[in-house]
């Protein structure tokens, strides 16, 4: 079979990428909507993904995070009214939903970490609820996700050009193959095709760690506001805790521990195990003199114990917001993170 296979590559030489008529008809069926009723009444349309014949659908946590009901409609015309949470990823934006359907026809996912820059990808959904809607572009990045975001922190980011709107969030990235090379979420306002998009190696490890159980949609909001309340509370609880520095210079550690030990609400220990919080911080980017940029840092707290993500932060970028100084990056690391705690605990 290999070497049938081998002869018939040699033959015909490597696959070559479809060109948009024919991307379009290979995908579009695997391409839906997803109506959202939130709790408070409001009414919001997004796009996802088929991914698993037996009705897996990915799209962003954004989309379904206040959701108090949903319905999932498939280019065929079929609806679904009973949607189900299989998986989510907070922190990258990702979600898992799973219809009663089978013998759907799924998109591949591809590799998004040897997606070049400069590579052709088309962005599939339905912005302002206008259902198969193609937009062609170009790769004009692959960031980290401290320079575009806060909430990004973390993670990596596709930046591309082709256009999309409100409506688009959750409908695949695909390369020229027809591949999901990532999931778009959103773009940067003020700019002009400054479009970002969720990896699809994130959406592999979330699609690979799902075990089988299921969450009703409806009890999404009420998950997220009993876990801001669980985070109140052990915030209050805590009385320690450990600064510890990833990667970069320690002068962004020290400005830190410096900041926190005059504000001295905690008390600072060296390791994690005698600490009730836990503040990680990692350089992201050094002082750039060409691109007028300084330096940037991002920082994680987590519950010692449990190992949850309580708070994210990032500063730095550009000369005007962050100096020179890694010093300086790390002191304003601090003050977001005590304005963080002093709202959370109420003080």
């Amino acid at each position: 079979m290999f070497l049938s296979t081998l002869f018939l590559w040699l033959q015909l030489g490597p696959p070559q990428p479809a060109g948009a008529p024919q991307l379009y008809e290979q995908a579009r069926s695997a391409v839906v909507r997803v109506d959202v009723t939130e709790t408070g009444g409001a009414f919001s349309s997004a796009s996802g993904v088929i991914i698993a014949r037996d009705g897996m659908v990915a799209t962003n946590y954004h989309v379904i995070q206040n959701a108090a009901g949903a319905q999932v409609r498939l280019p065929d015309g079929r609806h679904f009214d009973r949607v189900a949470v299989a998986a989510v990823d907070r922190r990258r934006d990702l979600a898992l939903l799973k219809i009663e359907a089978d013998g759907l026809k799924p998109l591949p996912l591809g590799e998004s970490d040897l997606l070049p820059v400069g590579s052709r990808v088309y962005a599939l959904g339905a912005p302002r609820g206008l259902e198969g809607s193609l937009s062609e572009g170009l790769v004009s990045a692959v960031r980290r996700g401290a320079e575009v975001g806060l909430e990004f922190a973390g993670t990596d980011i596709i930046q591309f050009t082709a256009p999309i709107s409100p409506g688009s969030s959750g409908g695949p990235l695909l390369n020229g193959y027809g591949q999901v090379v990532g999931l778009v979420c959103g773009y940067k306002r003020g700019g002009q095709n400054l479009n970002l998009a969720i990896p699809s190696k994130y959406l592999a490890s979330l699609a690979a760690g799902w075990r089988g159980g299921l969450r009703p949609l409806k009890a999404m909001a009420a998950t997220a506001a009993g876990e801001s309340g669980a985070a109140a509370q052990v915030l209050a609880r805590a009385r320690t805790l450990c600064v510890s520095l990833s990667a970069g210079s320690a002068v962004l550690r020290a400005a830190v521990v410096r900041r926190l030990l005059d504000w001295g609400r905690l008390q600072l220990v060296t390791s994690p195990d005698d600490a009730d919080l836990v503040l990680q911080l990692v350089q992201t980017g050094g002082l750039d003199s060409w691109h007028v940029k300084g330096n940037q840092a991002a920082a994680w707290v987590r519950d010692a114990q449990s190992g949850t993500e309580l708070w994210a932060g990032t500063k730095g970028g550009t000369w005007r917001l962050s100096g020179f100084s890694k010093a300086w990056v790390g002191r304003d690391l601090a003050e977001e993170f005590i304005r963080f705690f002093e709202r959370a605990t109420g003080e």
